[in-house]
């Protein structure tokens, strides 16, 4: 199973955890991973590459796990990543619904201030 956790900081989605692999088919074929890794992947793109915000990106092939979070920021830019994240939350929990054995989403109050997510 696919755990996604959101995270919170002052009452703004911060950043963005995944962990696990879905098991719903073979590599290559898994439409639940394969949703999770691109929801991830924009968000990662919105915040760094179009935003241009400072965030910490955390990637371990081993476990598996993803994390993306937002570093500081402007009030401006954490309200774009939060409306971004929020977004993404949306997207994930309708999959999560369909495809409730894979994948679970959750959002955590926690500081994404902190080094490990």
């Amino acid at each position: 199973m696919t755990k996604v956790r959101f995270f919170v900081r002052d009452k703004l989605l911060c950043g963005i955890e995944s962990r696990g692999h879905s098991g719903y088919a073979s590599e290559g074929k898994d439409i639940v991973c394969s949703a999770v890794t691109t929801v991830i992947s924009m968000t990662e793109c919105y915040m760094n590459d179009v935003c241009g915000l400072k965030t910490s990106v955390e990637l371990n092939n081993d476990e598996p796990r993803v994390s993306v979070k937002l570093e500081g920021g402007t009030d401006a830019e954490k309200q774009s990543c939060h409306k971004f994240l929020q977004a993404a939350k949306a997207i994930l929990e309708e999959i999560a619904r369909e495809y409730s054995l894979w994948l679970r989403v959750s959002v955590v109050s926690e500081d994404c201030g902190k080094k490990n997510l």
